[in-house]
């Protein structure tokens, strides 16, 4: 997956019950299935899910995170 693909991941697109991540418009156009392994299963299940939120990866205001760099530091 691309960064921006993974900073704009809405929880609608993780399906934990048949494995994988879908992307409808991903680079190319193409729809495509991103197989979910038992590591990646287990941390989507420890991220505290924000009702204000539909993304999977937010910041402290519920907004999709930006930079991923910025955690790091």
């Amino acid at each position: 997956m691309r960064g921006t693909e993974v900073l704009s991941l809405k929880w609608e697109q993780v399906d934990l019950m048949h494995g994988f991540i879908l992307l409808d418009t991903s680079k190319n156009g193409e729809r495509r299935e991103i197989p979910i392994n038992t590591t990646l299963e287990y941390l989507f299940k420890e991220i505290p899910r924000s009702v204000e939120s539909v993304y999977v990866f937010t910041g402290k205001t519920g907004k999709p995170l930006t930079d991923i760099k910025k955690g790091w530091h």
